[in-house]
């Protein structure tokens, strides 16, 4: 269950408002984001309370253009590696099935599967969307999803299969997005990344970190 709050109240008062609607939804945890001006103060009200910090997600931001941008994007992938975009049935069940293993999930029902590429089919008509995928001398190796939002790119949901990580498949995923993102128009690639992982890759790509967002797990008592 998710439920999204926007208000001006102090955070204990809002705290407590989700809290009992946590109770009465028969949830023991609610899992608070935070971010923004408010994230300090949100940050330490939930640390007395004694909430866990799950996630560290760095924002970063890259230019698409410009001289740094276009040597970026005239680099070549590595040996053997060739990234496309997803536009049919067999190349969006390399993706799902990349996606349901490299992040460790269950296989999503088949319903669902229909369901996304159905949604993916109709943003890549309207070019609002896209999904890419990277082989490694022929097999899926490597994903990302990307979506326009005016002139900014926003990257999102990029994973490795464990057995083919640190071979620059995550960098050529990356970099095909901006240049796709910016044949669209695109000025700016947006994306949130975690510390130990994907944020030291995005800095040699030019990325720089333009904030935090921490996600914190807090039990709720009956």
């Amino acid at each position: 269950m998710q439920a999204w709050i926007s208000s001006s109240r102090p955070f204990l008062e809002i705290r407590a408002e989700v809290e009992r609607l946590a109770r009465e939804w028969g949830a023991d945890e609610v899992w608070w984001w935070a971010e923004g001006e408010v994230g300090p103060a949100v940050d330490e009200a939930l640390r007395f309370a004694g909430a866990e910090l799950t996630v560290t997600q760095v924002v970063m931001a890259r230019s698409l253009v410009g001289g740094d941008a276009d040597a970026w994007f005239a680099d070549a992938d590595p040996p053997g590696v060739a990234t496309t975009v997803v536009s049919d049935e067999a190349a969006f069940r390399a993706l799902a099935e990349v996606e349901t293993a490299g992040w460790g999930r269950v296989p999503p029902p088949p319903a669902v599967l229909v369901e996304d590429w159905e949604r993916l089919r109709a943003d890549l008509e309207s070019s609002a969307a896209f999904a890419l995928v990277a082989t490694m001398d022929g097999t899926p190796a490597s994903v990302g999803r990307c979506r326009l939002f005016g002139s900014v790119i926003r990257l999102f949901g990029a994973v490795t299969l464990p057995s083919f990580r640190r071979r620059g498949l995550y960098t050529s995923v990356l970099a095909a997005r901006c240049r796709l993102g910016h044949a669209q128009g695109a000025t700016l690639a947006l994306t949130k990344a975690r510390p130990g992982t994907s944020a030291p890759v995005l800095e040699q790509a030019g990325f720089r970190s333009y904030g935090a967002e921490r996600c914190w797990r807090l039990l709720v008592e009956d």
